[in-house]
Order: C-alpha cells, then sequence, then structure tokens
C-alpha cells in the first residue's frame, strides 16, 4: 500500500470532512491500533481533553510557520496539493485529507526541500516541555502516524514538529504563548518509514479487528474470556463475602463454598541435585499434550530520534 490511486478532497467545513471519512480508516486510528494493539475510542468529552484538542486547532499553524521559518521555506496557500509543490516551498493542510478507499490520510502540513525532495509533517503539542519526555508508547504512537502520511505521499522524510502547551492557556496572551511555543518547538525525525508491505499489514489487521469474521470460533473465544472475566471477579467477590462472615455455610446446586487453609510441602529439586548431580536421563519420558492457550497479540513499531529547533 502506498501513494498510488490516491483521491485528495478538500472540504469548507469540518462537519463534513469528518462525514466524508467515515467508513475508511485514519491514520491516527492505525498509527494508535499499530502503538497499543487496540481499536481506538473517541477522546472523553472532559474540560482538560477538550482544551487540549482546540489549543492543538489554534496553535499548530503557528508551529509550522516557525518550522518553515527555520528551514528558509516559503509559506504557499493552504491545501495546496503535494504534487503542485515547488522546490522551498511548504503548504499547510485543514479539513483536506488524501484516501485511497481504505486508509485516509490528513496531513498537518508538507514541504519540499530545496532539492526538490518531498517531506511530511506532523504537528503535535502537549504538557511535556520536549517530545523526548513523551511516554514511549506516545512517540511510537505518533512515529506510526508520521511514517503512515509519508508512505502515502511516496515519500521516505517524515518528521514531527512538537511544542508544548502552557498549562492554563486559555488564561494567558497569544504573545507569551508564541514565545512559549518557540522556546519548546522539537523536531522528530523519523530514521526509517514503514513499506508498503507493512503498511498493508497493519491495515489488514485493522480492518480484520474491527469486523472481525465470525467463523464459530472468535463467537466462543469472546465467550470464554467474558466468562473468565465474569468468574474471576465472582469467585473474588465471594472469598470477601466468606472472609467477612466466618462460620456462615454457602451451598447451592450441590456445591459448598468455604474458605479452606491448606498446607503444601515442596521439594527443591534444583537445589538438590546441584549438591547431588545424577543423570535422570534414563527415568525421563517424553509426552505430547494438547491444550488450549489464549495470549494477547502484539504489533511492532518503529522508533524516532529528535534534535531541538
Amino acid at each position: 500500500m502506498d501513494g498510488r490511486n490516491l483521491t485528495y478532497r478538500v472540504f469548507q467545513d469540518r462537519e463534513t470532512w469528518l462525514k466524508a471519512r467515515e467508513g475508511t480508516i485514519g491514520a491516527s486510528s492505525l498509527a494508535h491500533f499499530i502503538a497499543t494493539g487496540q481499536l481506538p475510542s473517541p477522546p472523553p468529552d472532559i474540560p482538560a481533553v477538550q482544551s487540549a484538542l482546540r489549543f492543538g486547532s489554534i496553535w499548530e499553524p503557528m508551529l509550522v510557520k516557525l518550522h518553515a521559518e527555520n528551514l528558509q521555506l516559503a509559506i504557499v496557500a493552504k491545501n495546496t496539493p503535494v504534487d503542485r509543490l515547488e522546490n522551498g516551498q511548504l503548504a499547510w493542510y485543514d479539513n483536506s485529507f488524501y484516501t485511497n478507499g481504505r486508509l485516509h490520510v490528513s496531513l498537518d502540513a508538507a514541504y519540499r526541500d530545496h532539492g526538490g525532495i518531498l517531506h511530511t509533517v506532523e504537528v503535535k503539542t502537549g504538557s511535556k516541555p520536549s517530545y523526548a519526555f513523551l511516554t514511549t508508547e506516545q512517540r511510537n504512537q505518533y512515529s506510526a502516524q508520521a511514517q503512515i502520511e509519508a508512505r502515502m505521499m511516496d515519500t521516505e522524510y517524515a518528521e514531527i514538529i512538537y511544542a508544548q502547551r502552557p498549562p492554563s492557556w486559555e488564561t494567558l496572551d497569544a504573545e507569551y504563548i508564541t514565545e512559549r511555543i518557540k522556546e519548546t518547538l522539537d523536531i522528530a525525525i523519523i530514521p526509517d518509514v514503514m513499506d508498503a508491505g507493512a503498511l498493508e499489514k497493519y491495515v489488514t489487521e485493522y480492518e480484520r479487528a474491527e469486523h472481525p469474521t465470525d467463523n464459530g470460533g472468535q463467537h466462543l473465544l469472546a465467550e470464554l474470556l467474558e466468562a473468565k472475566d465474569r468468574y474471576d471477579t465472582l469467585k473474588e467477590k465471594l472469598a470477601t463475602w466468606l472472609g467477612e462472615h466466618p462460620g456462615e455455610r454457602v451451598a447451592c446446586a450441590g456445591h459448598v463454598a468455604r474458605l479452606a487453609e491448606t498446607t503444601r510441602t515442596t521439594t527443591d529439586y534444583k537445589a538438590y541435585f546441584s549438591q547431588h548431580p545424577a543423570d535422570l536421563t534414563p527415568f525421563r519420558k517424553t509426552s505430547t499434550t494438547t491444550r488450549l492457550s489464549v495470549v494477547k497479540e502484539s504489533l511492532s513499531v518503529l522508533g524516532t530520534h529528535s534534535r531541538g529547533a
């Protein structure tokens, strides 16, 4: 999966843009899946989260402007298609996306350097003083998102620009916020962009997780996990109740529940044989059994390295 057969769409307002993206996987959603192995959930509708989202929406263009100035790039019209960028030009994007019908990427910015190479730019803000202070999971997720965008744009050059969001920023004046952004502006260069095959694999895994094909086994596994969770919870509750009601007898359907104290004697064979070496080979038996194993799946991501602006 790469930048072939892409459609570029621009919208007049955010609501229409969000509606048009439905039915395809977003780069940020896929990046979350790659970093955590879990499908993303909508951001919680709480004041702190909404404030952070507003800050990014308002101040991202400032980060892009400073990045362009640092690289001596000319900023061209918003939403200029990447294939129309000339050498030394940068564009930022809003309410637009590229899609191949399965995956969509909403770029923050992109530029062609003075040598003609295309770079994609992902913009992030947060409470930490620099990109390096983010958690490993956050950096992995942001790296994956930047790589997805670069691969879809058919370039090997991706970067993330980051700046700190000042505490209580809504009470501060714009001049102070601007200076704080300048002081904390950080750049993370993605050393290796995932190849088209890896991106295809991740998209397929996401689609399967989002719309699992129930061949009967998935349904049984889901029931097993649900039953296990419920069993563990009820067992803990019953043990707590029995501990709070000593002497009570609990019986049901031919079963009796009680707290039983057991004593077990074990032998440390490793310590014993370290002091009494013996060849046990003649007494060993090999047998093969089949048992059910239920484990969590894991996905891998590539890292980044960062430098200050």
